[in-house]
């Protein structure tokens, strides 16, 4: 539960400084309205209110009257927060889910399919493969790993920021992890899967969490961050995992979802940058794999 509370006239029965230096609680001591401006946990939750210091009322008129703004306002935040919260159906994961299942059935069918789709050292003109090799699987339990993953992160994310920014940022992820795996890819291997992907959807979880992390804080540093840490590493230590598509689908996820925006969170200047961002990292990979390649 957030809890804002206010103390005027400090005795010296009120010891404040024992949560000065808590994790869990935020200080600020106020002697004048420019000090509000020191702390960037007000400023985020009231960006106005230093142009909002002018009152007629006095007294505990004055009181009453900023303490229901500070109700209006906590109340704002908990619609938002239910909103945002909101079990959906996540009809875009269970479409790619089905994609993916048709894609392995034809490949297991008849392996020039497998051929024909994923991405290869060369690709010359057929473009196409920077996308359909994350949509094509081989192995079983490659395919079973993915798409576990696939419908756990990917059901989340569709539900946190809409079905429409979740398919930019699936494609987003796929578009710059297939990059980044064309760099580093020599004549005699391939690459496919969703896992690079599946990495751009932990990007943007990463970037929703920092924004809601009152609510997802514990659980990002005890199972979210580990996670990702724990795949790129076994990713290095391990032949055949295509790390580079991790890392290109990790940092593509994270910039497009800052371009794309967290609702009731991000602001313009945060989305421009993503935006400048986004456009920089993609140019930089179609660089590197097509002009500069390693």
């Amino acid at each position: 539960m957030n809890t804002l509370s206010l103390f005027v006239n400090l005795g010296e029965n009120v010891d404040i400084e024992k949560y000065v230096h808590s994790e869990n609680v935020d200080c600020a001591k106020v002697e004048d309205v420019d000090d509000l401006n020191n702390y960037d946990f007000i400023k985020s939750s009231f960006p106005n209110i230093t142009n909002k210091m002018t009152f007629n009322e006095e007294g505990m008129n004055l009181f009453f009257k900023i303490t229901d703004e500070i109700g209006k306002k906590n109340e704002q935040d908990t619609i938002h927060n239910e909103e945002i919260f909101r079990k959906k159906t996540p009809f875009i994961t269970y479409g790619l889910l089905i994609i993916n299942l048709i894609i392995f059935l034809l490949c297991n069918f008849d392996e020039n399919y497998v051929y024909s789709l994923a991405l290869f050292s060369n690709i010359g003109s057929e473009y196409y493969r920077l996308i359909t090799a994350a949509f094509t699987h081989y192995d079983f339990f490659h395919f079973l790993f993915n798409m576990y993953a696939l419908y756990v992160i990917g059901s989340q994310i569709e539900s946190f920021l809409g079905k429409g920014k979740y398919i930019a940022i699936y494609l987003f992820s796929i578009i710059t992890s297939s990059l980044l795996s064309l760099t580093f890819l020599n004549d005699n291997i391939i690459s496919l899967g969703a896992s690079g992907a599946i990495f751009g959807l932990f990007g943007a979880l990463l970037y929703f969490g920092y924004h809601y992390r009152i609510y997802l804080g514990s659980v990002m540093r005890s199972q979210i961050i580990p996670i990702v840490i724990l795949n790129l590493a076994l990713g290095f230590m391990i032949t055949g995992v295509d790390n580079a598509a991790h890392i290109g689908g990790l940092v593509g996820g994270t910039l497009i979802t800052m371009a794309l925006g967290i609702k009731y969170k991000s602001n313009r200047v945060e989305k421009v940058n993503g935006i400048i961002l986004s456009l920089i990292y993609l140019i930089f990979l179609v660089y590197i794999s097509f002009i500069g390649h390693f």
